[in-house]
């Protein structure tokens, strides 16, 4: 059917629209008109993106043709539009880029056309024919391969021996690193030689090797750099804290070969690196040198580099551990390496004459190191693609370092060897005990101290690898400084001391002389004695120990500031004392001779420490002008002090000062305690006498008593002295006759006292107190003439009364007065009952002068108030008083 045909009948049947025909309509603007013919209905839609022109007219109509076109008109626009959204101002650039880009498609499409026509030029030629013979082994194309190969196998070892080099000084095998450069440099020198004397030459195999392979030469120089850091290596690998005889060695035998140095020269490095790794691990931060160079963390972190001074005891510890194992690692691993015994040559000897032989096999004894015995063959194995390196001539797989034992660079003097090392050991000793000293100085207790010393002695015991000398030696380095250091520790506890003895000593000084409710006791014993300590029980938290401890402060009269101030030296004593029998019991074996040796390096501190302490107690009050110099409490208190010391506290033995130091001090306590109870006894007495002198004066005019009776005032006097003494606390004669006699003298000496007859009363009642001791006779022959000089004086109306009666009286008066002035009449330990005393009289005790008439008037000792003129008129029930 033709398109005129097919238009006809399109228009000749119309479609039906709910069964009602419908007038065809015309298609909108971009839309494909609905009406079609019966064939047309059948066809698929247009693809009108892929039709040819021709083809799209010839099965469409000019509409439809139409409409196609201006539907691609629209779908073009869109693009383009999106295209300069999308690309904006460079919308030029990408056309031309997509112009290029089919360009390069119709290039490419062109080259695979040309490849096509070629390869089927190619098939298209006939093969060659098989070659009719095969070449004998003998051949020259074989040689020349065979030549290739080899030069193969020498380039690639070229080029593997770098990366290889880094695997051996990563794993510190620095021999190993020697041998492989040594050998890296024989084949460099094998490649580059253009010698044509032989056969065996490269030129003579048509091959110039330096001007057709370029990387042989720019291998070897990549290669020659490994040369220096070889060497630097080996050399920090020997700073590191312990080495061991293999990695010295191997160390040693890299500069012998890799720097050409003397074995002299060698050993000179060696220890001059031991003596770097001794010094980092002296140095304040502790950090150690690795075998690359690099510096690491060693004993303590960077952090704690840069903490206070002040280490603790492990730390000491740990640091005294490493000098130890760098010492003994590094005299060992000398010895071993560099000397000879009389049963084996040194181990760098074994390896030298190892090298020097012909034989590849290593010696059967056994004894040298697998990781020092190397071969070429052994290396190359080790290499990747090891098969290939067999193609190398034999030459150079059987190669060895050359070594001249005859030369003077291998020869080894072994007594030098054994100064230097010597020297170097001694230096090392000096280094560390500069360093030990500042490391023990953060110990501040003589336990922590001691411990470091056993936990040395431990390590020196349970090492090989000294000698008994140096073993011996650094026992002895060690010794001296925890020696030095517990002598420090000690003398520094002893000027604690002696500045806390001097701070309490003058605080309690203070708070007696200033009158302080804490120190009420302190200036009377006699009350603190009677005073009970809490009870142990469980609410006041009060032990057995504690409750018993203070019962015998009591017995003592150690009252609180006493026992305060003497507390802070016998704590100083007795924390000694524990330290020294620390000391005995830790080392059973060493520790005697260490007692004596500290005792004898103490002693002196101690006997300059007493020394001071006397200083100290005599300066504290010694000065009249001082604040409370002339206060009797404050002048008392420290004589207890001083009596203390010299008499019941262990302060003085414990001290370890020595039998004639201690002897010494007790002296000085002594002197110092009786200096001081001279001057306490001056000022009571004084203020006593002064008391009844003055009150002596003003009763010069009154009548006297009658019957003849000591004054009030002078019993009052005698009483409160007695009492001051008691209150004192100290019970020895001396103090008290001492006391009585100055009373005696001072009242004499008062010229104006001697006047009034009541005052001669009292004259004749010291005379008669003056009767009971045969060593107070002399005073009596003063009290005379004070008598007659009161008699004197005496007006005359005023008659003197009969020395007998007088004497009768005051007798009478002495024995009922006795119990007053008991302290001065009799001695407690020695009681002797008076001569008059009937045997079984159970007053005797109560009255060792004798008991008074009962038929005689009570006269009261002391002054009293007269009776109220009420008290008679009083009226009491009789049976209430029952």
């Amino acid at each position: 059917m033709d398109r005129r045909s097919s238009v006809a009948s399109a228009s000749a049947h119309t479609p039906l629209a709910n069964g009602h025909p419908t007038q065809n309509k015309v298609a909108s603007k971009g839309q494909l008109p609905t009406t079609r013919t019966r064939s047309q209905s059948t066809r698929e839609p247009i693809d009108y993106t892929n039709l040819e022109p021709d083809e799209l007219f010839a099965k469409y109509t000019v509409a439809e043709v139409k409409l196609v076109q201006q539907r691609l008109r629209e779908q073009a626009d869109a693009k383009q539009e999106e295209l300069r959204l999308m690309v904006g101002e460079r919308y030029r650039d990408l056309l031309q880029a997509s112009t290029s880009i089919i360009s390069i498609a119709q290039s490419s499409r062109r080259v695979n056309e040309a490849v096509e026509e070629s390869k089927a030029i190619i098939l298209s030629q006939k093969e060659p024919s098989l070659p009719t013979h095969q070449s004998s082994p003998g051949s020259q194309a074989d040689k020349q391969l065979r030549t290739l190969q080899i030069l193969s196998a020498h380039m690639k070892l070229l080029l593997d021996a770098p990366e290889h080099l880094w695997r051996l000084m990563e794993k510190k095998n620095y021999f190993s690193s020697t041998w492989l450069f040594l050998l890296a440099r024989v084949v460099h020198r094998a490649l580059a030689r253009a010698e044509d004397q032989d056969d065996g030459g490269w030129l003579s195999q048509g091959i110039d090797v330096l001007e057709q392979f370029p990387i042989v030469q720019r291998q070897w120089e990549a290669i020659s750099h490994f040369r220096s850091q070889i060497i630097h290596r080996a050399s920090m690998s020997l700073r590191e804290t312990v080495v061991t005889s293999e990695d010295a060695c191997g160390a040693v035998l890299t500069v012998h070969l890799l720097d050409a140095k003397p074995l002299t020269e060698t050993f000179a490095i060696f220890l001059s690196q031991r003596s770097k790794a001794l010094h980092m691990v002296l140095s304040p931060s502790g950090r150690l040198a690795n075998g690359n160079g690099q510096i690491s963390d060693g004993i303590i972190s960077r952090k704690q580099a840069n903490a206070p001074r002040g280490l603790s005891m492990q730390d000491v510890k740990q640091k005294i551990s490493v000098v130890l194992d760098c010492v003994s690692s590094t005299t060992k691993v000398a010895r071993e390496t560099f000397l000879d015994e009389s049963d084996r040559l040194s181990l760098l000897m074994q390896i030298l004459e190892h090298l020097q032989s012909d034989s590849l096999e290593p010696p059967s004894s056994g004894t040298l190191p697998t990781q020092l015995l190397l071969s070429t063959q052994a290396l190359l194995g080790n290499m990747p693609s090891s098969t290939h390196l067999l193609l190398l001539p034999p030459s150079i797989r059987s190669y060895k370092p050359y070594v001249d034992l005859s030369s003077s660079a291998t020869t080894l003097s072994q007594q030098q060897v054994t100064q230097k090392l010597k020297a170097w050991f001694m230096d090392s000793l000096s280094s560390a005990k500069t360093t030990a000293e500042q490391w023990f100085s953060g110990l501040r207790d003589v336990r922590h101290v001691w411990s470091v010393k056993m936990f040395i002695q431990k390590w020196l015991h349970s090492s090989d690898a000294l000698q008994d000398s140096e073993a011996t030696q650094l026992a002895d380095l060690f010794a001296s400084v925890c020696h030095k250091r517990v002598l420090a520790i000690w003398k520094q506890s002893l000027v604690q001391t002696q500045a806390d003895f001097k701070r309490r000593l003058t605080e309690a000084i203070t708070s007696i002389g200033q009158g302080v409710d804490v120190a009420h006791l302190d200036k009377q014993p006699v009350e603190f004695l009677f005073q009970a300590p809490p009870l142990p029980t469980q609410a006041l938290s009060v032990s057995f120990k504690e409750y018993k401890a203070n019962h015998c402060l009591r017995l003592e009269s150690r009252t609180t500031l006493l026992n305060q101030v003497l507390t802070t030296l016998e704590d100083c004593a007795r924390s000694l004392q524990q330290d020294l029998a620390h000391i005995l019991n830790v080392d059973k074996v060493h520790s005697r001779a260490s007692f004596d040796k500290l005792q004898e390096g103490y002693r002196p501190e101690a006997a300059l420490f007493c020394s001071d302490i006397a200083d100290t107690l005599r300066l504290a009050v010694d000065d009249d002008d001082k604040e409370f110099g002339s206060n009797p409490d404050c002048l008392g208190f420290a004589s207890r002090v001083a009596h203390t010391l010299q008499r019941s506290s262990p302060f003085a033995a414990d001290i370890g000062c020595g039998q004639e130091s201690e002897s010494d001090f007790r002296k000085q306590a002594t002197a110092i305690h009786d200096r001081l109870l001279e001057r306490w006894r001056a000022a009571v007495v004084a203020r006593l006498v002064d008391e009844y002198h003055t009150q002596a004066v003003s009763r010069s005019q009154r009548t006297p008593p009658s019957p003849p009776a000591p004054s009030s005032q002078l019993l009052r006097a005698l009483h409160a002295l007695s009492a001051s003494i008691r209150q004192l606390g100290f019970e020895h004669q001396g103090a008290v006759d001492d006391a009585f006699v100055m009373f005696v003298t001072d009242v004499l000496r008062k010229p104006t006292f001697l006047q009034g007859l009541e005052t001669a009363y009292d004259l004749a009642y010291i005379r008669r107190m003056l009767k009971v001791r045969p060593q107070w006779e002399n005073l009596c022959t003063l009290v005379d003439d004070a008598t007659e000089k009161i008699a004197s004086k005496l007006p005359g109306d005023q008659p003197f009364p009969d020395r007998a009666a007088m004497e009768s009286a005051i007798s009478e008066s002495f024995l009922r007065t006795q119990t007053l002035t008991a302290l001065f009449l009799h001695n407690p330990p020695s009681f002797v009952p008076y001569p008059g005393t009937e045997p079984g009289d159970k007053f005797a005790p109560l009255l060792p002068q004798g008991a008074p008439s009962m038929d005689k008037q009570f006269q009261p000792a002391f002054e009293v108030a007269n009776p109220s003129t009420r008290f008679g008129i009083l009226l009491v029930d009789a049976p209430s008083l029952r």
